[in-house]
């Protein structure tokens, strides 16, 4: 059943927009649940959310799109879909732009499950529609 985008998962998309453009990874992972899975065309892994992995998804992540030099992500559409009472999908339209690229948008998709405890969003599962590796080597982003 589809939906308008709620304010509160408006607001969740907004922080992770803006952390991810600043890339500010230890922030980000904060909207993420104590547990996570994230998967992909690649298969699927489960992520613990804790300091120390927060701080390890921060320096990992930071390094990455610095020496991929990421200049600019934006969100550029939402969809909502209510699942139950206490679980949303969503899917983002991403649009991001690298130094080697340009002006060029590069445009993807994730879907997350958000799960609404008394009111707290948090992100429970992400799925790439793509994988991002092959989609930056085929850019000319990051070295094939």
């Amino acid at each position: 059943m589809k939906s308008t985008i709620s304010e509160d998962i408006q607001k969740l998309f907004h922080h992770y927009e803006d952390y991810f453009q600043k890339k500010d990874f230890k922030s980000q992972a904060g909207l993420f649940s104590k547990d996570l899975m994230a998967a992909g065309p690649t298969g699927v892994i489960h992520h613990s959310n804790n300091f120390l992995s927060r701080f390890l998804f921060h320096k990992a992540m930071n390094a990455f799109y610095t020496k991929a030099q990421l200049t600019s992500v934006k969100i550029l559409s939402l969809d909502e879909s209510r699942i139950s009472n206490e679980y949303y999908l969503v899917k983002v339209h991403w649009g991001a732009k690298f130094k080697k690229t340009g002006d060029q948008l590069i445009e993807y998709d994730i879907s997350y499950l958000i799960q609404s405890i008394r009111g707290d969003l948090k992100i429970v599962l992400f799925i790439a529609h793509e994988d991002e590796m092959q989609a930056l080597k085929r850019h000319g982003i990051i070295e094939k």
